[in-house]
């Protein structure tokens, strides 16, 4: 009996302490709800909570409430706002990975590619997608050189590694092109000597003949033809300056910014390779020539692939180049003899995202170990980036094909391998409604770093109104406020 009777006291009291906790949680969410101002902002305050579009609404309480209280104070049914659809998240195109086809020209490395979903301030949505970095993927590389006078023997080298390069390049990728500029300087006083005979032959002073200085000369488009390649190397005579900066920056910057006329491809892993054995003038550099305007990043290209404009712009700042590799999708690497190394190495750890340093042999005999070290280096590492606006916040989350065992809170991977799937999480929150939005419609793009024309595409509608509010119109001197004001669906205005 005294066991019966224990059994009865404590299920007794779970009935009471679960009705009490239901209590508390319905009293908790209604003090969420009760206070808000208008649809917008009641939607938002809770899940449960919901809001009462009935213009004949007594408002004994509040419009805002949990869709069981609103209907018991008599708010008719059809006339409710809620949240049942706010999750809404659909997957648009999703086109299974592969690796690349040369007769469509492309690849699938992310999947899917397009998905719809509605956001806002009430709860966070998260996305998901996989990359899988694919076999063969086209490959354009630029050897972008200096040819002052002390990398002559890095020239004749490079002459004569036709074959070797064929091969060197075939084992990165079977689809490859290649393209093929130099610089020296821009050919202005204290950069160069100012005596003719010297401006007409900067290695008078060596006992050789060379071409007058010129800061840039773009000389093969990109192309397949290694032959063609080879002999504009060749055809490529050195020149001379004074010091030991070279105008190298002045050159990445047209080397990237001129797509058309380099031939850059649109569906391609790009990389410049900068071979030199001197250090790069930067931004502020120019006004020793007395060139005074800010570089502007244009293509200033002629015909013959020669810079022009290179006395009326300085030289670009390392703030201007990261820009545009950012834009451009571009990796660089540089290939430096030893001397030079640790300013590179010190360059490339303010952009350690988009270039890389190899230490180049002083006849640039190992060129092409340098060449698959820094591709495979970009090939191995995946980072995610997007142009979300300021009050949309993305956190990516990933264990990196099971390197990790919880998904750690960053947006890249390193030591991937090809042809096996990594999987990121996304998530997504609306941190403010935009101020004065054209559209209640944004489109954001999730983008591998450093490859073009691949993207998670975000169809995203945001939930910055109610439905009521797109249609009503307030009431003028409304009968509903005693002719003493407007009335609306969210308040009473007077």
């Amino acid at each position: 009996m005294a066991s019966a009777s224990l059994v009865r006291v404590l299920l007794m009291s779970a009935i009471l302490l679960g009705s009490v906790f239901a209590q508390t949680t319905r009293f908790i969410v209604q003090s969420k709800c009760f206070f808000q101002k208008n649809c917008i902002e009641c939607l938002d305050a809770d899940i449960e909570c919901a809001w009462c579009t009935d213009d004949l609404y007594e408002m004994r309480k509040s419009r805002c409430m949990p869709i069981k209280d609103l209907l018991e104070s008599n708010c008719n049914a059809s006339k409710i706002e809620t949240n049942d659809d706010y999750f809404f998240m659909e997957t648009i195109n999703s086109e299974p990975h592969r690796d690349f086809d040369a007769r469509k020209l492309e690849a699938v490395q992310i999947s899917p590619q397009k998905i719809q979903l509605r956001l806002g301030k009430l709860a966070s949505q998260t996305i998901s997608f996989t990359y899988k970095p694919a076999n063969n993927y086209p490959l354009d590389l630029y050897y972008l050189m200096d040819l002052t006078w002390s990398m002559r023997d890095d020239k004749a080298t490079l002459e004569n590694m036709g074959s070797q390069l064929v091969l060197a390049l075939a084992n990165l990728t079977a689809n490859y092109r290649l393209g093929f500029g130099s610089f020296a300087d821009k050919p202005a006083v204290p950069f160069i000597q100012s005596e003719p005979h010297r401006l007409e032959n900067p290695c008078y002073s060596e006992n050789d003949q060379c071409e007058p200085t010129y800061v840039f000369r773009h000389r093969l488009k990109i192309t397949r033809d290694i032959d063609r390649f080879i002999a504009q190397v060749k055809a490529s005579n050195v020149t001379g300056n004074v010091d030991n900066l070279e105008a190298g920056l002045d050159a990445l910057m047209q080397v990237l910014v001129c797509d058309q006329k380099i031939g850059w491809g649109s569906n391609t892993r790009k990389i410049v390779v900068v071979a030199t054995d001197g250090w790069m003038h930067m931004a502020g550099d120019g006004l020793l020539a007395g060139i005074v305007e800010k570089n502007d990043k244009q293509c200033h290209l002629d015909d013959a692939g020669n810079l022009v404009d290179a006395l009326k712009y300085d030289y670009p700042s390392l703030e201007q180049i990261w820009r545009v590799l950012l834009r451009s999708k571009t990796a660089v690497i540089f290939a430096v003899t030893e001397a030079q190394q640790s300013y590179y190495q010190r360059l490339s750890e303010l952009m350690p995202e988009f270039t890389s340093v190899g230490r180049l042999q002083d006849d640039s005999s190992n060129i092409l170990q340098l060449v698959n070290e820094g591709y495979r280096e970009f090939v191995k590492r995946v980072a995610f980036t997007d142009n979300a606006p300021a009050y949309l916040q993305l956190r990516y989350t990933t264990d990196c094909g099971g390197l990790y065992r919880e998904p750690q809170p960053i947006n890249r991977c390193d030591n991937i391998a090809i042809g096996r799937e990594y999987k990121f999480h996304v998530e997504l929150r609306l941190l403010e409604y935009p101020e004065n939005p054209v559209s209640n419609k944004l489109t954001v793009r999730i983008e591998e770093t450093l490859i073009s024309n691949e993207a998670v595409e975000l169809e995203i509608e945001l939930r910055n109104t109610c439905d009521c509010e797109a249609f009503k119109k307030p009431l003028e001197l409304s009968e509903l406020c005693n002719f003493n004001g407007d009335y609306d669906r969210q308040d009473m205005r007077v």
